[in-house]
């Protein structure tokens, strides 16, 4: 007797979201975590948000995109801190995880969770940026915004942790909605890739090594995994 499919529409997510300081990647380098727990009806179950106080300056070229300044971030607790309450929020019901640009925010989260001397969690990662490149092919661009956009979803505060993780929620809904053959956890599982924490990363290499000027900022994707390179408004803004 063959089980039957489960519907994404029963299923648990949680739709996660980080903002950094723009330098390599580092257990210090986050400066914002947010998660929303949801079933893919669209049903929140949870919302997590926390900023951190990193232990390097906010470059000003990550100002420019999210608007935080490390003087914002002084009163805020240290990732050590954080991490244990984000990751018993990421845990709960064992949901399928998902994020724009997946690489970026795994490649912070598991240094941070390794840092605060906790094991990686066992969990699936789905990156949104991949199946929006599949479902919406004639999408004019596949910024998480631009898909919102095109879409017609309302937008909060964008590349600010928690209103991209509701973006992220409202436009992961909509594909259930609308679009065929995207109806099952099988459909997922067999049709886009997944990711996990802990994924090995490309050594972390400063531009000034390589002959940058002193204050210039370092690009984020100096310290990315390959498939995920790029500067931090790149595709998964």
């Amino acid at each position: 007797m063959s089980l039957m499919p489960r519907p994404l529409r029963d299923q648990m997510f949680l739709a996660l979201d980080t903002e950094t300081t723009g330098r390599p990647t580092s257990a210090g380098g986050l400066i914002e975590i947010a998660a929303v727990r949801f079933r893919g009806s669209g049903e929140v179950l949870g919302t997590f948000s926390q900023l951190i106080r990193p232990r390097h300056s906010v470059s000003p070229f990550a100002t420019k995109v999210h608007g935080l300044r490390t003087a914002d971030l002084k009163d805020q607790p240290r990732i050590e801190q954080v991490m244990p309450l984000f990751g018993a929020f990421l845990e709960v019901d064992e949901p399928i995880v998902l994020a724009h640009n997946a690489g970026f925010d795994l490649s912070y989260l598991s240094v941070a969770f390794q840092a605060s001397g906790m094991d990686m969690p066992r969990l699936p990662v789905y990156c949104t940026l991949d199946i929006a490149r599949k479902l919406m092919p004639e999408s004019p661009g596949y910024k998480l915004g631009v898909i919102g956009d095109t879409l017609g979803l309302p937008q909060g505060i964008l590349h600010r942790a928690l209103a991209d993780c509701v973006l992220l929620k409202d436009v992961f809904v909509h594909w259930v909605n609308v679009f065929s053959g995207f109806d099952t956890v099988d459909e997922l599982e067999t049709g886009y890739r997944k990711w996990a924490f802990g994924i090995r990363k490309r050594k972390v290499r400063s531009r000034r090594r390589r002959g940058a000027g002193a204050g210039e900022p370092i690009a984020v994707g100096d310290d990315q995994p390959e498939e995920a390179a790029g500067s931090l408004d790149a595709a998964e803004a």
